[in-house]
């Protein structure tokens, strides 16, 4: 059980030396001195920041700290990603991997991860754009544009072998 200080020998000795002034109310200052607003004292009492921007600065050099270049996938990853593409259609729910340029220092970037409902694959573009959805009260989604250099993964439960999609056969020589 905790003690409550005034109930401890040093609190009875505060309380006997200061019995005299512990009831009183506080006192009104003088008519040329009238009393500061609760706004101005509070302006008082405010953290002083002798750096402008230094919080910030900081947590842009965390940001830059945690960013990295962009690594190159083998040329079968870009045939599959390529087989994937290519089964990629209106509607259809994907989760991709890609990289995404800092606007700030371009070369480095950082790998995001977004799924939704594929809203337009643009070959000429070399684009494909997903629908992410929004948490929120509306059921709202932002378009993700995502180019197909930067594209490092692409995954959905609609993909199948290239072969099956296209429907190849292959011959008993072929298989595994």
């Amino acid at each position: 059980m905790v003690k409550k200080y005034m109930t401890t020998e040093g609190g009875r000795r505060v309380r006997q030396k200061y019995a005299d002034i512990l009831r009183m109310s506080r006192p009104e200052p003088p008519a040329d001195h009238p009393r500061m607003s609760l706004q101005n004292r509070a302006k008082i009492f405010s953290p002083f920041a002798a750096l402008r921007g230094y919080e910030e600065e900081i947590a842009d050099q965390n940001r830059v700290h945690e960013l990295i270049e962009k690594e190159e996938i083998s040329d079968e990853d870009k045939i599959a990603l390529s087989d994937k593409l290519f089964q990629c259609k209106r509607g259809i729910v994907v989760t991709a991997r890609y990289f995404r340029k800092d606007e700030t220092y371009a070369p480095l970037g950082s790998y995001c991860t977004v799924t939704g409902p594929v809203q337009r694959v643009d070959p000429l573009e070399r684009i494909l754009v997903l629908q992410e959805p929004v948490p929120g009260p509306h059921d709202q989604a932002v378009p993700v544009r995502i180019g197909f250099d930067d594209l490092v993964e692409l995954t959905s439960a609609a993909f199948v072998e290239i072969e099956e999609y296209l429907g190849i056969e292959r011959y008993p020589e072929e298989l595994p």
